[in-house]
C-alpha cells in the first residue's frame, strides 16, 4: 500500500516513514482498509507544504483494549472552525486548491464511513501551520 503512494510523496519532496505495532489486530475487510489508509495518507501528501521537505508518518499502537493507527504530516494544518465539518462528503477546507490539488472531497467522508463499519472512531489534531494527525481507533482483536 505505502509504495503505491511513494511516486506521489517523492514528486512533491516528502517521504513516508512508518512506526508500527508489531501486532495489531483487528477485524474487519482488508480492503475497506487498506482504501482508508490510502485516503488518509494522500490527503496528507496532497495537504503538505510545497516546496519544502515534507514528512507523512503512519503509525500505530495499541494498548489493552484498542488499536490505534495515526497518518501525521508537517503540512499546513487545518484551522479548528473545520473540524465540525471535515468528513462531510464534498467539504473543502481550502476550495482555491481544487483545481490545482483535484480531488473531490469525498475522502475524509469515505474514511469516516470505513471507519463506522469497522466500529472505529476517527478523530482529528491540527495546528495550522504545523500539520494534522488523522487518528482511527479499533476495537482489539484478540488471537
Amino acid at each position: 500500500m505505502l509504495s503505491a503512494m511513494e511516486p506521489i510523496a517523492s514528486a512533491k519532496n516528502i517521504t513516508i516513514e512508518t512506526k508500527l505495532s508489531e501486532r495489531c489486530y483487528i477485524e474487519g475487510n482488508a480492503d475497506r482498509f487498506i482504501q482508508m489508509m490510502m485516503n488518509l495518507i494522500e490527503n496528507a501528501i496532497k495537504y503538505s507544504k510545497e516546496d519544502q521537505e515534507g514528512k507523512v508518518m503512519v503509525s500505530s499502537y495499541m494498548d489493552k483494549n484498542k488499536v490505534y493507527i495515526e497518518v501525521t504530516d508537517n503540512g499546513i494544518g487545518i484551522s479548528e472552525e473545520h473540524f465540525e465539518r471535515l468528513f462531510e462528503r464534498f467539504y473543502r477546507v481550502d476550495k482555491s486548491r481544487t483545481k490545482k490539488g483535484g480531488g473531490t472531497g469525498l475522502g475524509l467522508s469515505i474514511v469516516k464511513h470505513i471507519a463506522f463499519l469497522f466500529n472505529a472512531e476517527v478523530s482529528v489534531k491540527s495546528e495550522l501551520g504545523e500539520g494534522t494527525t488523522f487518528t482511527v481507533v479499533f476495537n482489539r482483536k484478540e488471537v
